[in-house]
């Protein structure tokens, strides 16, 4: 299926690719950020809007995401969400905790669907591989796989969760209260 009816009306239509760096263009909405979950029990998808530290202030729940984001966007209600990207990104996350509603699969938020049987077909960068292979050296800790590596602290951590997703290591994140701070670790299955 073709976008265009004719050549020519091809040629007279802008193309633009597509792109996103994550780590350039990611703003943090002022009016503060959403944690989102589904509840399998009740049917519902839960989201809890947060200033700051995980202290939920407001919890929207519902069956779509259709009716919880345009509860949330509707400004003259409740006010939560100042930036069209954040308003984009919910819709995003609320329809995959929908579909893994639907489908009984685990909704984790941030992280791709898996979907039972279906192994996702990635090719691994470079850095992928310089990643895995620090791991395979017993390099288990996110820390000292960013100083080996010189890869940033949050692009390693999309790393990690791609090869986790690809079922390449097993990864465990725990919070240490003592750095008040998240601690990755990781190794081959």
């Amino acid at each position: 299926m073709s976008l265009y009816s004719t050549s020519q009306e091809k040629d007279s239509i802008k193309e633009v690719q597509a792109s996103y760096d994550s780590l350039k263009e990611w703003k943090y909405d002022p009016k503060g950020y959403f944690l989102i979950r589904i509840n399998k029990e009740t049917q519902e998808i839960e989201v809890g809007h947060c200033r700051r530290n995980n202290e939920v202030e407001i919890t929207i729940k519902g069956k779509h995401p259709e009716e919880i984001y345009n509860t949330i966007v509707r400004e003259d209600k409740l006010n939560l969400i100042s930036l069209k990207e954040h308003a984009a990104y919910l819709g995003m996350e609320l329809e995959k905790a929908y579909v893994a509603l639907l489908l009984g699969l685990t909704y984790i938020q941030d992280e791709d669907l898996t979907f039972p049987g279906i192994k996702k077909n990635y090719t691994l960068t470079s850095e992928d591989k310089q990643v895995l292979e620090l791991i395979k050296l017993e390099k288990k800790n996110l820390t000292e796989v960013e100083r080996e590596s010189k890869i940033p602290k949050n692009k390693l951590k999309m790393i990690y969760i791609k090869l986790h997703q690809l079922e390449l290591i097993k990864l465990e994140k725990k919070w240490d209260t003592t750095l008040n701070d998240e601690i990755w670790t990781a190794e081959t299955q």
